[in-house]
């Protein structure tokens, strides 16, 4: 939310900034921003660029980035204890996490006017996705059974999850023209797009006892991969908010 709100304010910067010049040439350009992500928490802001090479037809690049990182022993309450003792009693250690997620769209839309100011249009998104998702989990996990009997467990896990897809995605929307620079759009779609996920693991559990002083080891590593094609329909996957340079 709060990288939605400063887009939004330089996009209003730039809007007064075009005001004062309103009496400039126009060109075919647009810039301007998806703000989506006001309403849906799965969207996020993207800058968006739009070319009018020829009368109700229109070129549009979206790029849209997120990221996110912190460390699991500082967001969370680092000890969770429970009554149960078979549960035990488990402190997360330095667990460190991150995410990023590019997202790229090249589309071509057709315009119809309704009136001097309003007008719908129709195209096609062509989509490019991309999300990198890191996490690391240590834990340390004591069980007590009786004043003899203590067992405990040192965890460590780190998976790797890559995800890389393409689509496409057909798109309907309202325009409405403020003035003769500034324009603001609804858009929805339906998106079908196939994904490749690549997931790299690695994850080892110590455990030792003072009933059973010996050390047993599990260590599971690997990499798999899958496939997923995934059909959305998003009422609103787009709010436009445009200016004409």
């Amino acid at each position: 939310m709060k990288k939605t709100i400063q887009t939004t304010i330089i996009l209003l910067t730039f809007a007064a900034n075009a005001k004062a010049q309103d009496t400039l040439e126009l060109s075919n350009y647009f810039l301007g921003a998806n703000l989506s992500s006001l309403v849906q928490k799965s969207s996020q802001p993207s800058l968006v660029l739009t070319y009018n090479f020829k009368t109700n037809n229109f070129a549009r690049l979206q790029v849209g980035f997120s990221n996110s990182s912190g460390n699991l022993d500082t967001d969370l309450d680092a000890k969770n204890s429970q009554n149960n003792s078979l549960a035990g009693d488990t402190t997360i250690k330095n667990s460190p996490y991150s995410n990023n997620d590019l997202r790229l769209r090249a589309g071509y839309y057709r315009t119809k006017e309704m009136d001097n100011r309003f007008s719908f249009y129709y195209g096609m998104d062509f989509i490019f996705e991309r999300e990198s998702d890191f996490h690391e989990l240590n834990l340390e996990t004591k069980r007590v059974f009786s004043q003899q009997q203590t067992q405990f467990f040192v965890t460590r896990e780190k998976i790797t999850t890559t995800t890389t897809g393409f689509g496409v995605a057909p798109m309907f929307g309202i325009q409405y023209q403020v003035n003769r620079r500034i324009q603001v759009g609804y858009e929805m779609h339906v998106s079908v797009v196939s994904s490749n996920f690549t997931q790299d693991v690695n994850r080892s559990t110590l455990q030792t006892s003072s009933f059973d002083p010996r050390i047993f080891e599990t260590t599971v590593t690997g990499t798999r991969k899958w496939n997923e094609i995934a059909n959305t329909f998003n009422p609103v996957s787009g709010l436009y908010l445009s200016f004409r340079l």
